[in-house]
C-alpha cells in the first residue's frame, strides 16, 4: 500500500506498541492520527507489568537487532531514565557460544557482548558464591528503565504533534467494504480510517478475527513476577541475572529482588490472576541455583500476558488479505526494550517506505503455513 498526505491513520491499543508507532507517525503525519485505546489509561496491561530491563541478546537475530537500536537511542534519553547496570545471560558454554555466534554472525551482538565468568561482574557475597563460577554472557550495555516514562514521553510528543488519544473508547468493530478498511466503529459512530493499526497486545488475535486477514495463529502466555526482600546486601546496580538454560532472571528492586521464574502457561487474552503455585516453581529453580534467597519474603507477586506469532518473531506490516489493516503484534515480552524500533519501522512501512529489516516481520510470511516454530530465547 502506498501512503500520501491524505492518509488517516486509526492506532487500536494504548501500549508501548501503539504509544512508539504515534510518537514516530507524529511529526510526519499529525492530527491525521488517533490513538484509541478502551482502558481508561495507557499500558493497563502487558506494558505495565513488565520487568523493565533493556536485554539485547536475544534470538531470533532480527528481533535482536531491533533491541540493539532502541537501546541505543534509550540509553541516551533521558526520559526513559536509563539505569546501565548491565547484564549476566548464564547458562552452558555451548549455548552461550551458540547465542553470541548466531548474533555475531547476523550483526546483532550488543556492543561489548563477551563470554566470562559472572564472578568478573558480581560484587562479594552470597550472589557471588552461588554464581561466581558460572558461563556468563556479559552485555555492559543492558540496563533498566523506567517503562511508565517512556510511555508519557512516546504519548505526550505525540498529542504534541496533533495525535488524537482517546481513553476509555472500546472499538465496537472494523469497517470493511469490498476487502478494503474504511474505519472504525466507537461510541456508536463511525470513525473514517484508510489505514487501522492493530496494536491491541493479548487481543491482537481476537481483533482481527472475521476480518479476512491473515490467520497469524497467536499464542497468549501468562507469566508472573514477583518482588522479594527487602535485601540490605542488594546493591541497586546489581547486573540483571538471567538463566538461559535454567529459566530465571531476577534483578534489583527497591531494596529487594524482582524475580521470575519465566514461566509460560496459555491465557486467553485477560486480566490475568496470580497462581501462586509459580512461586513453588521459582523458589525450586533459585535453590537450585544454590541461591540463598529462601528468607526473603513475597513483597508482592503480579501476572502479564505474553503474546507471540508460531514464530516467535514481531509481525509488523501491512496485511496481505486486507487491505489498509496493519499489524503490530506479537512483542512477546521485548515491547520495554525493542518498542522505540518497533514503532520506528512501523511508521517507515505506514510512509511508504521499503525497509529491508522489515522482511523478517512480514505479516505475508503466514501465508505460508509451513513456516517453522524458531522459538526465541527469552
Amino acid at each position: 500500500m502506498t501512503c500520501d498526505d491524505s492518509i488517516r491513520v486509526a492506532i487500536v491499543g494504548g501500549g508501548l506498541a501503539a504509544a512508539s508507532l504515534a510518537f514516530h507517525l507524529g511529526p510526519t503525519f499529525g492530527d491525521r492520527v488517533t490513538l484509541i485505546e478502551r482502558e481508561a489509561g495507557p499500558g493497563m496491561h502487558s506494558s505495565g507489568r513488565s520487568a523493565e530491563m533493556i536485554r539485547q541478546a536475544v534470538l531470533p537475530p532480527p528481533v535482536a537487532r531491533l533491541a540493539r537500536r532502541s537501546a541505543e537511542v534509550l540509553g541516551r534519553a533521558k526520559w526513559a531514565r536509563f539505569r546501565p547496570t548491565g547484564s549476566l545471560l548464564l547458562g552452558s558454554e555451548a549455548s552461550l557460544t551458540e547465542l553470541r555466534d548466531a548474533l555475531g554472525e547476523s550483526d546483532a551482538l550488543p556492543p561489548g557482548a563477551d563470554i566470562t565468568r559472572a564472578a568478573a561482574h558480581l560484587p562479594p557475597g552470597d550472589l557471588r558464591a552461588a554464581l561466581g563460577e558460572r558461563a556468563a554472557l556479559w552485555t555492559p550495555t543492558d540496563g533498566i528503565v523506567d517503562a511508565s516514562s517512556i510511555l508519557s514521553h512516546f504519548l505526550d510528543d505525540a498529542a504534541r504533534h496533533g495525535v488524537t488519544i482517546r481513553y476509555g473508547t472500546p472499538v465496537e468493530g472494523v469497517v470493511v467494504e469490498d476487502g478494503q478498511v474504511k474505519g472504525v466503529r466507537v461510541d456508536g459512530a463511525f470513525l473514517a480510517a484508510d489505514i487501522v493499526v492493530n496494536a491491541t497486545g493479548a487481543w491482537v488475535g481476537a481483533f482481527a478475527e472475521g476480518l479476512g486477514a491473515v490467520p497469524v495463529g497467536w499464542s497468549v502466555l501468562r507469566r508472573h513476577l514477583a518482588h522479594l526482600g527487602p535485601a540490605a546486601d542488594i546493591p541497586r546496580d546489581l547486573p540483571f541475572i538471567w538463566d538461559i538454560d535454567a529459566g530465571w532472571y531476577l534483578r534489583p528492586e527497591s531494596r529487594g529482588l524482582l524475580a521470575c521464574a519465566c514461566d509460560e502457561s496459555p491465557s486467553p487474552p485477560c486480566d490475568p490472576q496470580v497462581d501462586r503455585s509459580v512461586l513453588d516453581a521459582l523458589g525450586r529453580k533459585l535453590s537450585e541455583a544454590h541461591l540463598p534467597l529462601d528468607r526473603l519474603p513475597v513483597r508482592r507477586c503480579w501476572a502479564g500476558l505474553r503474546t507471540f506469532a508460531p514464530d516467535r518473531t514481531f509481525v509488523i506490516g501491512f496485511d496481505p488479505c486486507l487491505d489498509g489493516f496493519f499489524w503490530m503484534g506479537g512483542l512477546g515480552g521485548h515491547g520495554v526494550t525493542c518498542s522505540w524500533a518497533a514503532g520506528e519501522l512501523g511508521a517507515r512501512l505506514l510512509a511508504g517506505e521499503s525497509p529491508r529489516e522489515a522482511e523478517s516481520f512480514d505479516p505475508a510470511r503466514f501465508l505460508d503455513h509451513s513456516a517453522g516454530e524458531a522459538g526465541a530465547i527469552t
